[in-house]
C-alpha cells in the first residue's frame, strides 16, 4: 500500500465516522425519491418544480432576489476580508487545483437557465 492509498482510506473512514446517519439516510432517500419520481413521471416533477418557482416569484418576489443578492455580496466580502484566508481542514495546500475547481464551477453553472 502506498501512502496515498492509506490517507484516502483514512479520509473515507473519517468522513463516514463524522457523518450523522439520520442526515445521510434522509439525503440519500430524498435523492432516490427525486430520481425515481423523475424516471416514473418527468412531466409531473417538472410541473412541481415549475409550481415551486411560480410560488416563490409570487409570494417572495423582490425579497427573494434581494436575499440572493445580499448572499452574494456577503460571500464576496468574506472572501476578500481576513476571514477569507482562514484554513478549513488540516491540509497545507488544497486537494483540488484552481483549474479543476473552476472547471467544476463552470460545469455546474451550465445547468442554470
Amino acid at each position: 500500500m502506498t501512502a496515498k492509498t492509506v490517507s484516502s482510506e483514512s479520509f473515507r473512514a473519517r468522513l463516514l465516522h463524522d457523518s450523522d446517519p439520520v442526515v445521510l439516510v434522509l439525503t440519500i432517500g430524498f435523492i432516490l425519491l427525486f430520481v425515481g419520481a423523475s424516471l416514473a413521471d418527468a412531466d409531473m416533477v417538472a410541473g412541481l418544480i415549475g409550481s415551486g418557482f411560480t410560488w416563490t416569484a409570487k409570494y417572495l418576489g423582490s425579497f427573494f432576489q434581494f436575499l440572493l443578492l445580499m448572499t452574494f455580496f456577503i460571500a464576496v466580502g468574506t472572501a476578500i476580508s481576513r476571514a477569507g484566508r482562514a484554513r478549513i481542514g488540516d491540509m497545507d495546500k488544497p486537494e483540488i487545483s484552481l483549474f479543476r475547481w473552476l472547471s467544476i464551477r463552470a460545469v455546474l453553472f451550465r445547468g442554470l437557465p
